[in-house]
């Protein structure tokens, strides 16, 4: 019974926008029309789904009744963690965010970063009147290394972390946890969006460059969790000292800060300066991108995969796509090898994706149902 109720519910789950009829789930489902009003009611019952009656409808042209997930059932929160900085977001059953917001956090006093995460997510949950017993994790995406170790280990030089287990980072919140590195969880929410692909890789461009990539739509980590270090490319030998203490790396060259700091600094002031195409921003552009096309080609020749741009410079690069991908192919050899830059515009999917993964998986694991026997 509860399997069957656990299909028809993904079943609901799946078709969320536009809804289903009690007849469309028979029929495509292959059940008779006794079996879904069973499991309904059940559902129903449980707080899971909500039945609503449309006076005309677009499908048939008459009165209707469609039937959806509760969004007020469960609730997920998001996180986003990175340097100087925390996003989080509230998400309701049916993905819709309900609020979002950024706070500032000094990443030397590591110890006061459970109880600053725990008491932020209270915070945001009281403001909502969220009832706990409805609030299903908390999903994480991080600018660090995530590695496969159970429970995983975390390491960003960045944040100032240096091998910590998962719980050091969230034993004070009082909800099931999840980490993801931070483009991993953008890759995911890009592969949501083009299932005729099998391969994708997504670099994240922030304060770090951070990067993920699907093969058979599967995550490849490597044997140490250390495939697509992009940040530590080493791009001009024995060139400028980056954080990690070597020199010459990627990030060195190609971080926010890169364009961000002196005259501009913050993104949006570089980026203004420019469009409007003052001379020192376009200066700064190209050296930016000359380095940057030249990783991004190295990037291509070994997955050889659309390669999707993200983050707060990946974000903005509509604009400059053309001028990036001419230098890129510049670089290679193979006559193949243009149009495979893309653009994540959302700043946010890390997040995003990090809370949709938390309902995902409750949704999908067989847990939504799993009271109904």
């Amino acid at each position: 019974m509860r399997q069957t109720a656990n299909l028809i519910f993904q079943h609901i789950y799946r078709n969320m926008e536009k809804g289903v009829t009690r007849q469309e789930l028979a029929l495509q489902l292959d059940m008779s029309l006794p079996t879904i009003g069973t499991h309904l009611k059940l559902l129903a019952e449980q707080g899971l789904i909500v039945e609503i009656t449309e006076e005309k409808s677009r499908r048939t042209g008459r009165r209707s009744n469609l039937i959806y997930p509760n969004p007020a059932c469960r609730y997920s929160v998001g996180l986003e963690v990175r340097k100087d900085s925390v996003k989080f977001l509230l998400m309701d059953f049916r993905q819709h965010v309900l609020d979002r917001f950024t706070r500032s956090f000094d990443f030397t006093d590591q110890e006061a970063l459970p109880g600053f995460l725990a008491g932020t997510i209270e915070e945001l949950l009281e403001a909502h009147y969220i009832p706990r017993d409805r609030v299903l994790g908390v999903g994480t995406a991080i600018t660090a290394i995530v590695t496969k170790d159970v429970p995983p280990l975390i390491h960003a030089y960045i944040l100032n972390i240096d091998r910590w287990q998962q719980e050091r980072i969230t034993r004070a919140i009082p909800y099931p946890c999840t980490l993801r590195q931070i483009a991993a969880a953008a890759l995911f929410a890009n592969l949501q969006q083009v299932p005729e692909k099998d391969s994708l890789t997504y670099v994240w461009i922030g304060e770090v460059l951070a990067a993920a990539t699907a093969f058979q739509r599967g995550v490849y980590w490597g044997d140490h969790s250390l495939c697509m270090e992009i940040n530590h490319f080493c791009m001009v030998p024995g060139g400028r000292l980056h954080n990690c203490g070597k020199r010459g790396c990627l990030g060195a060259y190609c971080s926010a800060d890169q364009l961000s700091e002196g005259p501009y600094g913050s993104l949006d002031r570089f980026f203004a300066a420019l469009e409007a195409g003052e001379p020192a921003a376009v200066v700064r552009w190209e050296q930016y991108t000359d380095i940057l096309a030249q990783a991004l080609n190295n990037l291509y020749l070994v997955v050889d995969c659309a390669i999707v741009l993200g983050g707060p410079v990946g974000s903005r690069l509509t604009p400059f796509l053309g001028g990036l991908q001419r230098k890129a192919s510049a670089f290679n050899p193979n006559d193949n090898a243009t149009g495979y830059l893309q653009v994540d515009t959302c700043d946010d999917s890390a997040i995003l994706s990090a809370a949709q993964d938390v309902i995902h998986q409750y949704v999908f694991s067989g847990q939504a149902a799993a009271d109904e026997d």
